[in-house]
């Protein structure tokens, strides 16, 4: 179930901006024209629960689409409402063409626990819209600042 987030209050994603001048209009079938943006987007609509936006959003090569759709939106769904959505920050971005990467701080409470995360986030315009490819949240995301795609490409892989 969808929470419902009036167009004057805060958007969920915490950009300052008003819902419906914000995120409000690509949960209602715009398109992002940044990562950013839909970085923003997805945050809001994990706060929300808004389990189609987040499914239509993943990159067709992301990995969870080689789960049924019925199963992806059942195990978002579950995780959007037993999660408190505390506020998103940007951390940093780069763009080369067609993809992107997005370091960000999610601040997250499931129940009283304090589940706050950093993640770098890839994203690849799919039929000319960006969508979610991945996401990294090993420990050298967290030790160092994104440099540029290639930078963070290259870096060495935990096993």
């Amino acid at each position: 179930m969808i929470k419902v987030v009036k167009p004057a209050q805060p958007c969920p994603c915490t950009s300052g901006e008003r819902y419906g001048d914000c995120c409000r209009l690509l949960h209602r079938g715009g398109h992002a024209e940044t990562a950013v943006a839909l970085m923003r987007s997805r945050y809001a609509a994990f706060a929300i629960g808004d389990v189609g936006y987040l499914d239509v959003t993943q990159h067709p090569e992301h990995v969870d689409q080689a789960v049924p759709a019925d199963e992806r939106r059942r195990r978002l769904g579950a995780f959007c409402r037993s999660a408190r959505f505390a506020g998103l920050k940007i951390v940093d971005h780069d763009v080369d063409g067609d993809d992107a990467l997005v370091l960000f701080v999610a601040r997250i409470f499931i129940g009283s626990a304090d589940e706050t995360f950093m993640e770098c986030s890839r994203f690849r315009r799919h039929a000319g819209a960006w969508r979610y490819l991945a996401g990294d949240l090993s420990d050298d995301v967290a030790a160092s600042s994104l440099k540029s795609i290639a930078t963070f490409q290259a870096r060495p892989r935990l096993a």
